[in-house]
């Protein structure tokens, strides 16, 4: 084998323990994500997370583990940005899917 070849080895080597390690990484943070998220069992609690004037843009709906939190209309950047806010800190996300986007926070 030349040394070309050792080099490269050595070189793979290191990046399967690269991914390795970022895969062990991305488990881990998916399972203190399930242990510390806040979850919300009823419509009202979820309601409760967003002020008034914002809730009448949206809609609830439980669907498995998530309640899915969908808008209305067109949000315009402002509110879009607030509400986001709002469900990041309730330990939810944004699911970007063209027509179907919606946000999603996690139900007990």
């Amino acid at each position: 084998m030349s040394e070309a070849d050792e080099v490269l080895k050595a070189l793979l080597d290191l990046l399967d323990d690269f991914e390795r390690g970022i895969a062990a990484f991305k488990k881990r943070v998916a399972d203190l994500k399930k242990v510390s998220a806040p979850k919300y069992a009823t419509e009202a609690e979820v309601k409760k997370l967003f002020p008034q004037e914002l809730e009448g843009y949206l809609t609830f709906a439980l669907e498995g583990e998530n309640w899915i939190v969908k808008p209305k209309q067109f949000l315009g950047a402002e509110r879009f940005a607030e509400i986001a806010k709002i469900v990041r800190n309730a330990g939810g996300d944004y699911v970007s899917a063209g027509r179907e986007s919606h946000f999603r926070i996690p139900a007990k």
